[in-house]
């Protein structure tokens, strides 16, 4: 029964202060902290207000969903391209949002708010960004009566995660020998070609901001930026660098040479966990596996730190994540839109490219040619960016 549960949505930042003493010690990762979500609400324009659903038993509060209201696009891909697009506002609910007591009666509470909120017309889609296949908000979902008609299912994706050693040496004690090899040459030919190639550490607001400009140019060479993905310094990833400076949660590594940034990378750490996120690497220097240099050293000097115990990759498949993965699983972003003519139509085309995406993933898997078609997009996208600077 769930008639001892309250359930209320915040949707106003005023209110917010009362509910980050318990929100601050429930939250799961840097996505779902409050000075997160303050960021997006002051630096991202499309953000409406916030969206945080709130479940009490009695007085004290139990679980809570850490979302926002967000005038933004829900779209589907074939590859990286966008191939239906459509412009609504969403309740974007955070990466692992859900936070506090995770059963089926808080779940079915919250999930039951937030269909009253699409039925009023509050949000067009509810956008649950990957759920793992196996939690609880993911059956809940997928066992509602009329899922088939209002949600789709994107992905799936594939998350990766490394349990850092307890020393640098082993770090690469899980990959084969020929690897191991691999990797000592590509150093070795790195610093004898690249003339005072060095790896820094920026840990300082001084020290970030003389590097900043130089890290968004290198980002702007890379092909994530050609699909609107990386490193982009602006108001709003300014402000989280600024925020994990304050909670010291952020740390950047800086691999130069040749008069020059030439890649970098940086992450969260958050409750024992490093949270990886927007590596970049000049193209012009491939030949030398910079970004696997780089990786490298960052988890060399982690394992020296015995307050971090495991690496987040982050979001998406990729072979130099499985090469270092101690454990993985399945997600999936879940969209369920509004009872509500519109929003359903535009649901069923979301699925329709989904199909032809998946379609077109397994003939190139099939044939051998995924990879090959990979670094020919790449190449094209680097080449388009080029041409538009």
């Amino acid at each position: 029964m769930e008639s001892n549960l309250n359930v209320e949505v915040v949707t106003d930042q005023s209110q917010l202060g009362s509910l980050e003493p318990w929100w601050k010690e429930a939250a799961s990762n840097p996505e779902t902290h409050p000075d997160y979500i303050k960021n997006l609400l002051t630096f991202r324009d499309s953000v409406i207000s916030p969206y945080i659903v709130v479940v009490r038993r009695g007085q004290s509060i139990e679980t809570m969903l850490i979302a926002r209201l967000e005038d933004d696009c829900i779209e589907s891909k074939i590859g990286n391209y966008a191939i239906f697009r459509k412009k609504a506002r969403l309740i974007n609910i955070a990466y692992r949002g859900l936070i506090g007591t995770q059963d089926d009666q808080s779940i079915l509470a919250i999930l039951r708010k937030i269909d009253e909120d699409l039925e009023i017309g509050v949000a067009d889609f509810a956008v649950f960004t990957q759920l793992r296949e196996e939690s609880i908000s993911a059956k809940a979902l997928n066992e509602m009566s009329d899922a088939s008609l209002r949600i789709a299912n994107l992905g799936p994706s594939v998350h990766h995660l490394f349990k850092i050693p307890d020393t640098p040496e082993n770090v690469l004690g899980r990959r084969s020998g020929s690897h191991r090899k691999k990797s000592s040459y590509y150093r070795r030919k790195a610093e004898r070609e690249i003339a005072n190639m060095e790896i820094v550490e920026a840990g300082t607001a001084e020290q970030l901001d003389q590097y900043l400009p130089e890290m968004d140019a290198l980002a702007e060479m890379t092909y994530q930026r050609a699909i609107g993905a990386g490193f982009r310094l602006n108001a709003e990833s300014r402000g989280l660098i600024d925020i994990g400076l304050k909670n010291r949660w952020i740390r950047v590594w800086l691999l130069n040479g040749d008069d020059g940034l030439r890649a970098f990378a940086m992450g969260l750490n958050y409750a024992g966990t490093f949270n990886y996120f927007t590596p970049a690497y000049d193209p012009n220097y491939s030949r030398f596996g910079l970004g696997s240099i780089l990786l490298i050293h960052i988890l060399e000097q982690l394992s020296k730190d015995q307050s971090i115990e495991y690496f987040d990759f982050g979001f998406g498949d990729a072979d130099y994540k499985k090469g270092f993965s101690t454990t993985h699983w399945i997600e999936r972003t879940r969209i369920r839109c509004a009872r509500r003519i519109s929003p359903t139509i535009s649901l069923q085309c979301l699925k329709m490219v989904m199909i032809m995406d998946s379609t077109t993933r397994k003939f190139l898997e099939e044939t051998g040619l995924k990879t090959r078609v990979r670094r020919m997009l790449r190449g094209f996208d680097r080449w388009r960016n080029s041409q538009s600077q």
